[in-house]
């Protein structure tokens, strides 16, 4: 597609603008709660997490779509969280 040079929109729930791909550029429903959930707003990510497991594990969640560790036992851990930022897990 060519590029739209941010030209306005009106599409519903959209920011009013269309970006690079011609696609309406979706708000980021964050923006609100700066230490929100997701401060660093990217709309592909979509967090799916697993709940209290080890964190050498992070390689085989990983493979089935895991991408969010959700607590840790008796952490975290410096070690821990070294393991999870290893294999890109948030």
């Amino acid at each position: 597609m060519a590029d739209t040079g941010g030209r306005r929109c009106n599409s519903a729930g959209g920011t009013g603008r269309i970006g690079r791909r011609g696609h309406a550029e979706a708000p980021n429903p964050y923006a609100r709660w700066p230490n929100g959930p997701s401060p660093r707003y990217n709309p592909t990510y979509f967090p799916i997490g697993v709940w209290l497991q080890e964190p050498d594990l992070a390689p085989q969640y990983r493979a089935a779509g895991i991408n969010l560790y959700v607590g840790l036992w008796q952490g975290p851990t410096e070690e821990q969280l070294a393991t999870l930022a290893r294999h890109g897990m948030r």
